[in-house]
């Protein structure tokens, strides 16, 4: 059973050492196969590139359950002050410091 070097990166690789290929389980016949087909390298998880350049995924500070309980209760989501529940004027482009007149609510996470 002859195994290219390249297979690994063929679409029909059989990811086992009991068979080199779908196609062709025994491997080619010689130093090339008719039937070779290339996938694109795949990118990590924890990043990937731009232009060029490889771009790490900065770690996320918030657990999924926290964001969806931001968006139940930030006044940027709701337009609600969260202590209060008086309606705040949305403005365009959002504003930045999110503070209830009404009841002197002020938002930290800025």
């Amino acid at each position: 059973m002859s195994k290219l070097p390249q297979y690994d990166r063929c679409r029909f690789y059989a990811y086992t050492p009991y068979m080199v290929c779908g196609v062709n389980p025994c491997g080619p016949d010689g130093n090339q196969c008719s039937d070779f087909e290339s996938v694109a390298p795949r990118e990590p998880l924890e990043g990937g590139y731009y232009a060029g350049d490889w771009i790490p995924q900065l770690p996320t500070q918030l657990t999924d359950d926290q964001r969806l309980a931001l968006l139940d209760w930030h006044p940027l989501f709701t337009g609600r002050c969260p202590n209060c529940e008086v309606t705040m004027l949305q403005t365009t482009p959002p504003r930045v410091h999110w503070d209830c007149g009404a009841c002197g609510w002020m938002d930290d996470s800025v």
